[in-house]
């Protein structure tokens, strides 16, 4: 179960029967009491938070009698209980309620669960939406606080039954024992899936009916347009057929000794040209003889200039070849005489220094 606006979590339901329960209140001095009340049972969770349609920055409106606190300010509560008053009005920020729904989807499960809006000021706002995130399809009961009157100002009341009836849910049970603080329990109505899958089933149809529809108007255009072609075929057809029976008629008319001449035109002409065609085939076949002869002349040539080379690098080698030689032999001829010089200047010695002991 979730209880948004738990207050004291006395009435209408008991807490301990439930698996799992969510106490969610706006009023943290309360949801301290909640926990300390709680704190031995696993099953229960206490969130303080403020929970609307909408997640926005608002007013909380503290009152003297703590359970009436509400996010709008007391109206007719005020005649209903003249000592009521407001002790503070402290700016919060709300948990929009399928935010909220969302944080707590883990550990609630897949379960059917019940939800409580022990919260007549926006009841009707939280309902609608339920319905436009569709958490209302999770749920397996709905029990909702409503006034008779307006408690609150800017209540934003409606008519809760009507909305979940068109959601597919009916009233269960309800619970009198305050007049004015009454509990709707709501639930979905067995015959709500039946006429939703009617539904369903006539939306189908009529989509399948729209897209054959639709294929019919195609089918029916390009019928239209291929008569159209026809039509443009069969008048081209009847024109083509007159133009060849004019032709035909003139022929007729047209006297055989003209074409008999144009026959014989035509004939002369054809042997002119094949003259003028054999003079051509003439001419390239003898510029066809001039080439071969003019490249077997080439070829000769060739092939004479080509052997000319061959014999010149042949003199070439034997050329490179003597100068070695020579080279050699020059060299031999330098080294000769380097050592003749030598042995002169070896003698050139002996003889001066011979020369300078018999002096002495």
């Amino acid at each position: 179960m979730v209880w948004v606006g738990a207050g004291k979590a006395s009435t209408p339901k008991n807490v301990e029967q439930f698996d799992r329960a969510f106490l969610i209140e706006g009023r943290l001095s309360q949801a301290e009491h909640l926990r300390d009340r709680f704190k031995d049972n696993p099953k229960v969770q206490v969130l303080a938070k403020v929970v609307n349609a909408q997640a926005s920055e608002q007013s909380f409106y503290q009152l003297n009698i703590a359970e009436y606190s509400a996010l709008h300010e007391p109206g007719e509560l005020y005649e209903l209980y003249p000592g009521i008053k407001v002790e503070s009005a402290e700016s919060q920020q709300s948990t929009s309620i399928d935010d909220l729904l969302s944080d707590i989807h883990e550990a609630i499960g897949e379960s059917q669960s019940t939800l409580l809006l022990d919260t007549p000021d926006i009841a009707f706002a939280l309902v609608q939406k339920l319905i436009e995130t569709q958490w209302l399809d999770k749920l397996a009961t709905v029990t909702v606080a409503v006034t008779p009157n307006s408690l609150y100002k800017g209540n934003e009341g409606g008519d809760i039954d009507g909305l979940l009836a068109l959601a597919g849910w009916i009233p269960k049970q309800t619970d009198r024992d305050d007049p004015e603080w009454q509990y709707i329990s709501y639930e979905p109505n067995p015959l709500a899936g039946q006429v939703k899958e009617l539904k369903q089933a006539l939306k189908k149809e009529f989509e399948e009916k729209e897209t054959a529809q639709q294929s019919l108007q195609r089918l029916e255009a390009q019928l239209e347009e291929k008569s159209q072609s026809n039509a443009k075929l069969a008048k081209q057809e009847a024109e083509l057929k007159h133009q060849l029976a004019q032709l035909q008629e003139k022929v007729k008319q047209q006297p055989a000794a003209e074409e008999l001449e144009k026959l014989k035109q035509t004939q002369q002409a054809i042997a002119k040209e094949r003259e003028s065609l054999k003079a051509q085939i003439a001419d390239v076949q003898a510029s066809e003889k001039r080439a071969k002869e003019e490249k077997a002349a080439f070829e000769k040539h060739y092939v004479n200039h080509q052997q000319r080379m061959a014999d010149l690098e042949k003199e070439n080698r034997q050329l490179r070849d003597e100068n070695e030689q020579t080279q050699k032999r020059q060299e031999l001829l330098d080294a000769e005489l380097k050592k003749a010089e030598a042995q002169i200047e070896i003698i050139k010695e002996l003889l001066l220094k011979e020369s300078s002991e018999s002096d002495d």
